[in-house]
C-alpha cells in the first residue's frame, strides 16, 4: 500500500513508520488537516489504523473516553460541563474525569448525574492486544506459564525501572496486569516467583476475524 494523503474526518487515526502497525506511532486526531504526499513521505507512514478505542467505545471505566455522545442511557441530554463542579472540562459529552462511575457519565442538571451506559465497551486492547501490546489495558494478571504477575509499583521479588511516574502512557500503575512498557512485541509482566524474573502473558492478538471491536453490556 502506498499512502499519498491522509485527512482525519471523524475520531482519530494512528499512523506507524513500519508495516503492520509496528514502530513508533503518531496519533492524528479529528480535525487534522490533510497530509500532502511530501508530508506523508516526511513522516514515513507505512501503515495506519482507525482509532476506535475511547472514541466509539470506552476502556477502563471511560477515564480517557473522548467520544461525541451527549445523551445518557435514559435519553436525557447532557448539560455543559462548565455548569458543573467539573467546570474546566469543555463541551457536554459523556466522560468520567473522576472515576466516580463505572462508565462514562454526564450531568443532566447542575448536581445530578446519569450514566451513559449505552456506550459500548471496547474489546480490542482489553480482551486481546494490537501491535506491540503497549496499548493493552486488560486485566489478565498471569503469565503464559501460569505464574502470578508482580505489582508494577513493587520492587520485590524483582527490581525494575518500569514505575508509574514514567510509564503511565503504557498503562503501568498500582496493579499487576500484563503490560508492554518496552513495546517489546506483546504484553508481559514480572512474576512473583523468585526464580522467573518475567514472562509473556497468554493473550491473543486482535483480529477482525476473531474479535469484535466493541460490545454492549
Amino acid at each position: 500500500m502506498t499512502i499519498r494523503s491522509l485527512r482525519v474526518v471523524t475520531g482519530g487515526v494512528e499512523v506507524y513508520n513500519q508495516p503492520r502497525y509496528q514502530g513508533l506511532p503518531l496519533v492524528l486526531r479529528e480535525g487534522f488537516q490533510a497530509l500532502t504526499e511530501s508530508e506523508v513521505s516526511r513522516v514515513q507512514i507505512r501503515s495506519f489504523k482507525v482509532i476506535v478505542n475511547d472514541v466509539f467505545c470506552y476502556m477502563e471505566q471511560g477515564v480517557t473516553f473522548r467520544g461525541n455522545f451527549s445523551t445518557t442511557g435514559s435519553g436525557a441530554k447532557c448539560i455543559d460541563w462548565s455548569s458543573t463542579p467539573h467546570s474546566s472540562i469543555p463541551g457536554n459529552t459523556c466522560q468520567n474525569p473522576d472515576l466516580s462511575h463505572d462508565t462514562p457519565y454526564c450531568f443532566v442538571s447542575r448536581y445530578h448525574t446519569e450514566s451513559c451506559d449505552q456506550i459500548p465497551t471496547c474489546v480490542w486492547d482489553q480482551e486481546c492486544y494490537t501491535g506491540t501490546g503497549y496499548q493493552y489495558r486488560g486485566t489478565v494478571s498471569t503469565t503464559q506459564g501460569g505464574r502470578r504477575c508482580q505489582n508494577w509499583q513493587w520492587n520485590f521479588p524483582h527490581r525494575h525501572g518500569y514505575h508509574e511516574d514514567e510509564y503511565q502512557w503504557a498503562g503501568v500503575g498500582n496493579h499487576n496486569y500484563c503490560r508492554s512498557p518496552d513495546r517489546g512485541g506483546r504484553p508481559w509482566c514480572y512474576t512473583t516467583s523468585l526464580f522467573v524474573r518475567w514472562d509473556y502473558c497468554d493473550l491473543p492478538t486482535c483480529s477482525i476475524d476473531t474479535h469484535d471491536l466493541y460490545k454492549f453490556s
